[in-house]
């Protein structure tokens, strides 16, 4: 047996068998589940608060992001070297 958290309630220990695949709950984990059940809404507004917690992520996305601009501004200026290119112009 293996334990892990319920992924839409940290919570509760669910505990699952590799060999059968089985989930198995203690007395009160699925009331506990029901009773803390986390909607789409509360997972993504949850996963917001956890990635806004890592120091220095929202600099990083601004740097990824300022890279894909630059990347997409690159493949724009350079598509005329590209085979596929000319290809298109003398059919």
């Amino acid at each position: 047996m293996h334990t892990h958290k319920y992924k839409r309630d940290k919570e509760v220990n669910v505990d699952e068998c590799y060999n059968c695949g089985g989930f198995f709950l203690d007395s009160g984990e699925l009331t506990e589940i029901r009773n803390n059940y986390m909607s789409d809404a509360e997972v993504s507004a949850y996963v917001d608060k956890m990635i806004s917690s890592v120091p220095g992520y929202s600099e990083e996305m601004k740097k990824l992001d300022a890279a894909q601009k630059r990347l997409e501004a690159i493949q724009k200026l350079t598509k005329f070297l590209t085979v596929s290119y000319w290809r298109k112009k003398f059919k």
